[in-house]
């Protein structure tokens, strides 16, 4: 998974092409996303692993690590979707999972947004 996250991460801040964008004069148009603003999302810890990919909160992390240490800064942050849904249980929440992944970057300044 860190390697899929980190291939992403590349092509978002090295740049992409999008071909035939309407009402563009240009025919082609690059689009990169700075590490300020790219946020990596990902499924909730029920994820299958057919229909949507299981990534850890450890690969996030390992991934912003290889990040911080090929750009000098870390991406943006990480989210996932259907907070609803992410069960009663502390331990397997993906937001407490993520918090103490990331905790050591800004101690007490990780936002929990539960």
């Amino acid at each position: 998974p860190v390697d899929a996250i980190m291939e992403r991460v590349n092509g978002f801040v090295g740049g992409y092409v999008v071909n035939g964008m309407p009402l563009s004069s240009s025919p082609e148009f690059e689009v990169k996303i700075p590490l300020s603003k790219l946020v990596i999302g990902m499924g909730n810890r029920w994820c299958d692993g057919v229909k949507h990919c299981i990534i850890e909160p450890s690969s996030l992390k390992n991934a912003f690590d290889i990040t911080k240490d090929t750009y000098g800064e870390g991406f943006s942050g990480v989210m996932f979707w259907t907070v609803e849904e992410e069960g009663d249980d502390a331990e397997s929440r993906m937001a407490n999972a993520l918090k103490r992944e990331f905790e050591d970057l800004h101690p007490g300044e990780i936002r929990d947004e539960l």
